[in-house]
């Protein structure tokens, strides 16, 4: 499930979730989150997944910042809103966007946030934690005054009523919008696709 803490020394949030038809499945996180050991869980501490290797991961650093962890359990289109303790569809992935539309950013530190697009474009993602130097990020730069810890939350656009993927959460220090490589351009595993409700797991 999205917009879950990814617990750990990465203290990072689930971006969306994938799976393998018949096969493996999991979660994503930002590449600079530290790579181990982690569970998806709610704000009341309740489990909904975890990693069943501390090596069973892919990640791309420099210009998509995602990583990608194979779990035990928890694979669904679901993402949490942290402020009205619920649970959200999140209907398909974004084909599109435009400036002044309402968005949508979910991770464990500010919990669900609402604001606008500003625009899309290379942003410069600066470098530490798990990723060994800066890159640049294609995507999307929201409104929201993401936090350290929201990194690879979910990034979600309104549209039609409706919630639809398109990011996760790369950077954005405390006070400064979001920014977010966009799901379109990410890499994901052989055979894998992303967990929507017009795509289930």
């Amino acid at each position: 499930h999205a917009g879950l803490s990814w617990s750990g020394a990465s203290n990072c949030s689930v971006g969306f979730t994938w799976k393998i038809p018949a096969s493996s499945g999991g979660t994503v996180t930002a590449a600079h989150c530290y790579d181990g050991n982690y569970s998806a869980y709610d704000e009341y501490s309740v489990v909904y997944g975890s990693t069943n290797s501390p090596f069973n991961y892919h990640e791309r650093c420099p210009t998509q910042d995602i990583q990608y962890q194979t779990t035990t359990g928890g694979v669904g289109h679901l993402v949490r809103d942290y402020n009205s303790h619920s649970w959200a569809d999140l209907h398909a992935i974004a084909g599109g966007y435009y400036v002044g539309q309402m968005s949508y950013t979910s991770g464990r530190a500010t919990g669900s946030l609402w604001d606008t697009v500003k625009g899309f474009g290379n942003y410069v993602r600066p470098g530490g934690s798990d990723c060994p130097s800066s890159g640049t990020v294609n995507g999307l730069w929201v409104g929201n005054n993401v936090s350290y810890n929201d990194s690879g939350g979910t990034i979600a656009l309104w549209y039609n009523l409706k919630l639809y993927l398109a990011g996760h959460i790369s950077f954005g220090p405390p006070g400064v919008d979001g920014i977010g490589a966009w799901t379109g351009f990410v890499h994901i595993p052989v055979g894998a696709h992303i967990c929507v409700a017009t795509n289930p797991c």
